[in-house]
């Protein structure tokens, strides 16, 4: 290519670089949407024990238990597919039933209420996630944390063996911790 022909091309991307530095600059995260984004995919890489469903066809019920944080980001996943179940968004008051319950994602709204809740799902099919600090070391199954604008998340397999669940190593491989914690 000639001196010629590459000057445009240079002086075009000299333009793009300077009008686009902006642009590389962080943006701020909607870290509700990132939060349900996951809730999403743990819903496709956890596999529940077939008992968890009333039939083939039954939703797979996400929870948001205390003060809801996720809003119409939760709504969102309303419809989508995980394993070939409809996703239902439910939200639930503390002390609320979580029978119907496939997904718990429990608000910082509960931190001193999160022992009784934990104890309650101990050996139930539900996938207990917060970004309440210490979750899965306290026997929640998924503690999520943001760090520099992204979202991590540590996984407790002792707790998901104990509620009945399979985790899919896809998903282990991505935690930035596993708790190898034993079942009682």
């Amino acid at each position: 290519m000639s001196i010629r022909r590459k000057q445009p091309l240079l002086i075009t991307l000299m333009l793009l670089a300077a009008t686009s530095s902006a642009d590389l600059a962080p943006q701020p995260v909607d870290k509700s949407r990132v939060v349900a984004a996951y809730l999403y995919n743990f819903g496709k890489f956890v596999q529940w024990p077939a008992e968890a469903f009333p039939n083939a066809n039954s939703d797979l019920d996400l929870c948001l238990y205390g003060n809801d944080t996720l809003g119409s980001a939760a709504d969102a996943l309303n419809g989508k597919n995980a394993h070939g179940h409809r996703i239902r968004t439910n939200r639930i008051r503390r002390g609320g039933n979580l029978e119907q319950c496939h997904i718990v994602f429990v608000s910082t709204s509960e931190q001193l209420y999160v022992q009784p809740l934990l104890d309650l799902t101990r050996e139930i099919p539900i996938l207990t996630v917060s970004e309440i600090e210490d979750f899965a070391e306290a026997g929640g199954i998924v503690g999520l944390t943001f760090h520099s604008n992204r979202l991590k998340f540590i996984v407790n397999t002792g707790a998901a063996t104990r509620a009945g669940l399979h985790l899919s190593s896809q998903l282990l491989k991505l935690a930035i911790d596993i708790i190898e914690e034993r079942s009682p």
